[in-house]
C-alpha cells in the first residue's frame, strides 16, 4: 500500500508556546472541566452508542506495560488524571463519547511562559543551518526538543549513561558493586554503560511536562481525526508524525490548516506546520526541487509494529527507503533492507505462531521466516538478580565483567489494537471486565496490569 508521511516540524517546541500551568495549585472537590484550566482526576468510560466511524480513542491507558488507546466499557471504568484542554478537545470532536465522573480537580493559572525560550531555540537552529554550523544546529535542536523534558524528569533511580575505555573495567566493576549496573555494550574503543542514577530534582515540574506532551498528542489526534473525517485511512502514528493514504494537498481546508506556509519558498518550515518527509528526503538528494510542497507518497509501506516499519519509494529512477526497527544496531554486515521487511510481511501469520506459541521461540525457524536477528556485543545478566544481591554475597560470588556476542530476535507482531487477519486493518480494542476485546469480543487479550486503574 502507498503511504504519505506528514511530519510536524518541531511539534513539541511549537506546542510548548501554548498556555502552561503556573503558580500554586488549587485542589477542589469539583469544577467545570469544559472551562476551568488544570488537571482532573476522573473515572472515565465511553458511550459506545455515540461513536462514529471516523472517531478514534483519545485517552490512553497503560495495560501490560504498554501504552494503549482503547474504547472503555461502562462496566470497566478507568480512573485517570486528565488535562482539561484534552478533555475539551475530545468533547469538541466527539460530543458525548467520553463520560467523566469527577473525583477532584487540581486547578492552575495558565501563561505562555516558555514561548520565548522555544522560539529562540528553534530560530537558533535555523540560523545555524543557514550558516553551515552543523554542531550548533544539532545542539540547538536537542535543547529545543528536550527543553521541557527536564520538568517531568524522574529523578530517583533513572537510567544514566557513562562511557569508559573498552580495556578499562574499573567503572563497570564499581557500578556492579553498587548494584547500579543496568546494561553494557562495547563500541570500538569504548564501553557504554547504562546505570541507575539519582539526579537533582529541584527543577521538576510535572504539570508543565504533562501539559506539553498532551498538547502534542492533541495535535496528532486532530490530524488523524481530520484525515479519517475526509475519507482517509491512518495506518500509523508516532511521536510527531502519522502515515496515511490521504494527500493533505488534495483537501484545501486541510492544506490551509496544517501547512499554512505551503505556498512559501520554504513549505513546512513554520513551527507546528506539517512537512512531507519524502519531499524533504528527496530534496536533500537533489532529486526534486526545494521550496515546493510536492506532497509525494511512498510506493510501499511494510508495517510490522511500533517503531518497526519500512517505507519504500521507487519511481522514475528515483529510489529512497526508510527502515526502522527500534533497538536494531545496523552495521555494514547487518544492514536493514527492504527485502527483509517484505519477507516478514509475507510470513506474518507463521511468525506470529513461532513467537506466540507459549514455549521458547524457535530461533532458526523465526530467521527462516524472515525475522530480524541482530548480533550485539553486550554484557548479558539477570538485572533482578544483580540489583537484589547484597554486598557480602557479591564479594563471595566474585563477579567478573565479561562481554559476549548476543543474538536478539525482533518480533513483528502488533499488540496495541486488533489486526484483522484478512484485511490487516487495525481497529481499537474495547476495554471490558474480560480484558482488551477485538473483533466484537471474539478476540480477548488478558489485562494483567492496568496502571491507570
Amino acid at each position: 500500500m502507498t503511504a504519505h508521511r506528514p511530519l510536524y516540524r518541531s511539534l513539541y517546541p511549537g506546542v510548548g508556546r501554548k498556555p502552561l500551568p503556573c503558580g500554586p495549585p488549587t485542589v477542589v472537590d469539583t469544577a467545570n472541566w469544559r472551562t476551568d484550566y488544570g488537571f482532573y482526576v476522573v473515572d472515565v468510560y465511553t458511550d459506545m452508542d455515540k461513536i462514529q466511524p471516523h472517531y478514534l480513542p483519545f485517552h490512553p491507558i497503560i495495560a501490560n506495560s504498554r501504552l494503549v488507546f482503547p474504547w472503555i466499557s461502562e462496566h470497566r471504568k478507568v480512573r485517570m488524571c486528565l488535562f482539561q484542554p484534552a478533555m475539551a478537545l475530545a468533547e469538541e470532536l466527539m460530543p458525548g463519547v467520553y463520560v467523566y465522573d469527577i473525583k477532584f480537580a487540581i486547578l492552575f493559572e495558565s501563561k505562555c511562559f516558555m514561548a520565548d525560550f522555544f522560539s529562540a531555540m528553534v530560530q537558533k537552529k535555523s540560523d545555524a543551518r543557514a550558516n553551515g554550523q552543523s554542531s550548533l544546529e544539532a545542539a540547538a535542536k536537542i535543547v529545543a526538543n528536550s527543553g521541557y523534558g527536564w520538568t517531568g524528569l524522574r529523578w530517583n533511580c533513572v537510567d544514566g549513561v557513562a562511557i569508559s575505555e573498552a580495556d578499562n573495567d574499573a567503572l563497570l566493576e564499581k557500578c556492579l558493586a553498587e548494584r547500579r549496573l543496568l546494561a553494557s555494550s562495547r563500541f570500538g574503543r569504548y564501553t557504554v554503560i547504562r546505570r541507575r542514577d539519582t539526579m537533582d530534582n529541584s527543577q521538576t515540574c510535572i504539570q508543565v511536562a504533562s501539559a506539553i506532551s498532551c498538547y502534542g498528542r492533541m495535535a496528532l489526534y486532530r490530524l488523524m481525526y481530520d484525515v479519517r473525517k475526509h475519507g482517509g485511512q491512518v495506518y500509523y502514528c508516532d511521536t510527531d508524525s502519522i502515515m496515511c493514504n490521504l494527500p493533505i494537498s488534495d483537501v484545501p481546508s486541510l492544506l490551509l490548516r496544517y501547512v499554512p506556509d505551503h505556498a512559501s519558498p520554504t513549505p513546512g518550515a513554520a513551527l507546528e506546520s506539517l512537512k512531507n518527509e519524502l519531499d524533504a528526503d528527496l530534496a536533500k538528494k537533489k532529486l526534486v526541487p526545494k521550496g515546493v510542497f510536492h506532497d509525494m507518497a511512498f510506493s510501499k509501506l511494510y508495517l510490522l509494529g511500533a517503531k518497526f516499519y519500512c517505507l519504500e519509494f521507487d519511481r522514475e529512477a528515483m529510489y529512497h527507503t526508510i527502515c526502522k526497527a527500534k533497538g536494531y544496531k545496523a552495521t555494514k554486515d547487518q544492514p536493514l533492507e527492504v527485502a527483509q521487511y517484505k519477507k516478514m510481511s509475507e510470513n506474518l501469520d507463521e511468525l506470529a505462531e513461532v513467537f506466540g506459541n507459549g514455549a521458547s521461540t524457535d530461533r532458526e525457524e523465526a530467521i527462516r521466516l524472515g525475522a530480524l536477528a541482530n548480533r550485539q556485543l553486550q554484557m548479558p545478566f539477570s538485572r533482578t538478580i544483580m540489583l537484589d544481591t547484597y554486598n557480602d554475597q557479591l564479594a563471595q560470588m566474585g563477579w567478573v565483567v565479561r562481554h559476549q556476542i548476543t543474538h536478539r530476535l525482533f518480533k513483528p507482531c502488533y499488540s496495541k489494537g486488533y489486526v484483522d487477519p484478512d484485511s490487516r486493518v487495525i481497529s481499537p480494542f474495547l476495554l471490558t471486565p474480560r480484558g482488551l476485546e477485538g473483533d466484537g469480543g471474539n478476540h480477548i487479550a488478558e489485562v494483567k496490569d492496568l496502571v491507570n486503574n
